[in-house]
């Protein structure tokens, strides 16, 4: 029995002095730091999503900031930063109360004052932020944790308007950042967001780093859409600007990164035959590819030019061309999307209808002088580059004249603002594609916002489209209160946008995700999201 208990002493001796060692030479006793590396095409050349559109500084905005409501996988809003709100009988009142706990990343509380003054600056440029205030007579902030919204008359779609999940998102900012003019770009990405940007390790055109925001306090509920529990599970979110998917891709595969953002439905096959990678759609909206037209120079300017690109469009064509065989994408006639709530053939008869003799007739109707129509072509950036190479030979047999200019995505985006004349860095026809998400609401829809304070005034989406009759049947879908309602006035704004030639779209397009097998917990949301992912 005695040399039993020296045997288990000894042994229980020799356990202790391994585990002592082991933490005294720092080994696995010492936490390590969790690090999610993403490959992911676009650079954050702004961090300021209320200054631009562009999808880099949404997603951007969604690590550093909190919204007041999110969606579900199906754009249904549900609360995110507001705990609960109430609306007064007679629809003139919204009352919203704040979670708590909420914090910024210096340690100062969020507070009504933080929310007004988002929402006073979001609401200049975002089209449905504008049409809210339009209605809304003023916001107040009652206490530190409850805003009022107090409406000149009804609007049926002020939750949806808050909720609005993509660019321009409202997103909460301190008071002093969101005092910035909406014309001036911030500086400071100060947020209340699951995620702190680095600025120090942040290199333009190369890398992008955020921490996790130990203070952040999420929600209760599991995560859905960008809504939810936020909770980070990784200690460090770094981005490398990978504009080449190839190179990407041989990083995914060599295990060098963990996740590629987007990458181009041709590169599907290489992912699913590759170990230890997996492949799935980021959400099952998808996107559609766009054609937009400058509407303010010529030919564009004119209608029938307008009609005629659509009389040239052949979906099927553009789809086989750009993606090949592919089960991720699909022909798509409504501006709203394929199977979507609001979808309708209402004016669709010159999309669905490919005749190119009747295009080459309405160029000529037009009055065309033969002048080149300029395409701005982001080279390497799929979809929109096969796109433009499709379209441009599509104008040729219709008789118009196509010079091609090559450049980057980055200075595509600077192009397409420019309203000046070709000669001086215009253009006539750029190719983008726009997530569901954005398109399936007429009120989201940017392409197709052309009333009188956005389209004709030249401070609407690139195109600049002034029909104010369409901008008035959009206010009447916003103001309308019923299923039914809505309905009848979503195919009335689809006929008439189709008729003014607003924009044109080649089909649909499901994007994709590619990451490494050894990751859990990634969403499907209608926006990149990182919160919930862990090794």
């Amino acid at each position: 029995m005695r040399s039993s208990r020296i045997g288990m002493a000894m042994i229980s001796w020799l356990l202790l002095f391994v585990i002592a060692a082991t933490a005294g030479a720092g080994g696995t006793t010492e936490p390590t730091e969790s690090v999610l590396r993403v490959g992911f095409e676009y650079d954050l050349s702004i961090i300021d999503p209320v200054f631009t559109t562009a999808h880099s500084a949404r997603n951007h905005g969604y690590m550093v900031y909190d919204t007041l409501f999110g969606v579900d996988n199906q754009l249904n809003p549900l609360p995110q930063m507001v705990s609960n709100w109430e609306v007064s009988s007679d629809s003139l009142t919204y009352t919203f109360n704040l979670r708590d706990g909420l914090k910024f990343h210096d340690g100062s509380p969020v507070t009504s004052d933080d929310v007004i003054a988002s929402m006073l600056r979001w609401s200049k440029v975002d089209s449905l932020g504008k049409m809210l205030f339009d209605h809304v007579d003023v916001a107040v902030s009652v206490d530190e944790d409850t805003f009022e919204l107090r409406l000149k008359e009804p609007f049926g779609s002020v939750i949806d308007a808050l909720a609005k999940p993509d660019s321009n998102v409202l997103f909460i900012m301190p008071e002093r950042v969101a005092s910035t003019p909406h014309d001036e770009q911030i500086e400071d990405p100060i947020g209340s967001g699951p995620f702190i940007m680095v600025q120090d390790e942040y290199v333009p055109g190369s890398k992008i780093v955020y921490v996790k925001f130990e203070d952040y306090v999420p929600r209760d509920e599991p995560p859905i859409g960008t809504a939810g529990g936020k909770v980070a599970k990784v200690d460090r979110v770094e981005m490398s600007i990978m504009p080449d998917f190839g190179t990407a891709a041989s990083a995914l595969i060599a295990g060098e990164i963990d996740y590629v953002l987007w990458p181009p439905v041709d590169m599907a096959e290489l992912f699913e035959s590759a170990e230890n990678v997996e492949l799935r759609a980021s959400n099952q909206l998808g996107s559609q590819g766009y054609i937009r037209f400058n509407h303010l120079l010529p030919p564009f300017d004119n209608k029938l030019a307008r009609q005629a690109v659509y009389w040239a469009i052949d979906q099927k064509e553009y789809l086989a061309t750009i993606f090949g065989d592919s089960e991720f994408v699909r022909e798509s006639y409504s501006i709203y999307g394929a199977d979507t709530l609001y979808a309708s053939d209402a004016g669709t008869e010159a999309l669905k209808g490919y005749d190119l003799e009747r295009a080459r007739a309405l160029v000529q109707q037009s009055g065309y002088d033969g002048r080149p129509v300029v395409l701005l072509d982001p080279v390497g950036t799929s979809p929109h580059h096969e796109a433009t190479l499709v379209t441009a030979a599509n104008l040729r047999k219709i008789g118009f004249e196509v010079e091609i200019q090559a450049m980057d995505l980055s200075t595509m985006m600077q192009r397409r603002a420019i309203q000046k004349p070709v000669d001086e860095g215009g253009w006539n026809i750029f190719h983008t594609g726009f997530g569901l998400m954005s398109v399936t609401n007429p009120l989201t829809s940017p392409a197709i916002q052309a009333g009188e304070e956005v389209g004709c005034t030249r401070q609407g989406w690139p195109g600049w489209p002034c029909y104010p009759a369409l901008g008035e049947k959009i206010s009447e879908f916003g103001s309308a209160t019923s299923d039914e309602e809505r309905m009848r006035i979503a195919a009335e704004i689809q006929a008439m946008a189709l008729n003014h030639g607003t924009h044109a779209y080649y089909g649909q397009y499901l994007k994709l995700l590619a990451f490494r097998s050894e990751l859990d917990g990634v969403l499907e949301a209608p926006v990149p999201v990182f919160w919930n992912i862990f090794k």
